[in-house]
This record gives structure tokens, C-alpha cells and sequence, in this order.
């Protein structure tokens, strides 16, 4: 049935065959979420995953899209992972295409230091894969 926030959704040019999102606060924070064939500027991503948990002093978060073979081959598989921690945020992306192929893997870490923003990148492995001509 159509409903306010699949009118809303739509208006914006999204469409999806599904969402499903669980969140919690009983003591620690907790979300886990699922997003089937999510379509948006006519690009297709057949399955979208979110999951962030409280852990100490830290918000860990992952985000995971899965393509089936034939759609978008290149990003078979992407995953973006990292934490939130005070005024500091770490961040792992990896790429893989159908093959299994690392088409993309780095790291960053970003510090919020009073008006300072501080960025460092982990370009080690891109590094690496330009230095042996992959």
C-alpha cells in the first residue's frame, strides 16, 4: 500500500523494494537495518546493510552493499566500517568486483581538534597496488 513515507521516499527520486530498520536504547544503542533493490538517480543496489552498536566509549558502524552478478559487477561487494569515538572517527572501505578483485581498500582517521579538523589517510594498500602496476 502506499503510505507518507513511501510518498515521501518517492518524491525524492528513491525507490525500494523493502526497508527494515530495528533500533534500540535499552541500555547501549543499537540499529540494524536492511534495504532491498534500493534504486536512486537509476542506479540499482540489490541489497544495503547498516549496523551500529555502543560499545565503551565508541559507536562502531558498518555499512555493506551486495549487488547480484549482472548489476553493477564492479561493486559486487562494498563495506565501509569504522567507529565514532569523542572528537575522533576512524573509516575502512573495501571494494571487491565479481571476480573478488580489491578495486578500492583504504583508511582514514579523522580528529576534530578544537578549529583544527585533522585528516589522515591509509593509502598504503592503493600504494601498493600502483607500485607492482595493478
Amino acid at each position: 500500500g502506499d503510505n507518507v513515507v513511501q510518498r515521501y521516499i518517492n518524491s525524492k527520486g528513491i525507490r525500494l523494494a523493502s526497508l527494515d530498520f530495528e533500533a534500540s536504547n535499552d541500555s547501549l544503542f543499537n540499529l540494524d537495518g536492511v534495504v532491498n533493490r534500493l534504486e536512486v538517480s537509476g542506479m540499482l543496489l540489490d541489497t544495503v546493510t547498516i549496523d551500529a552498536y555502543e560499545q565503551e566509549e565508541r559507536l562502531n558502524y558498518r555499512l555493506a552493499v551486495g549487488n547480484r552478478p549482472g548489476n553493477m559487477d564492479e561493486l559486487a561487494h562494498v563495506r565501509i566500517e569504522g567507529f565514532l569515538s569523542g572528537n575522533s572517527t576512524r573509516l575502512y572501505c573495501l571494494q571487491n568486483n565479481r571476480q573478488q578483485e580489491v578495486g578500492f581498500l583504504f583508511g582514514c582517521k579523522i580528529d576534530f581538534l578544537g578549529d583544527v579538523v585533522q585528516l589522515t589517510l591509509d593509502l598504503r594498500s592503493l600504494l601498493s597496488d600502483i607500485k607492482n602496476g595493478c
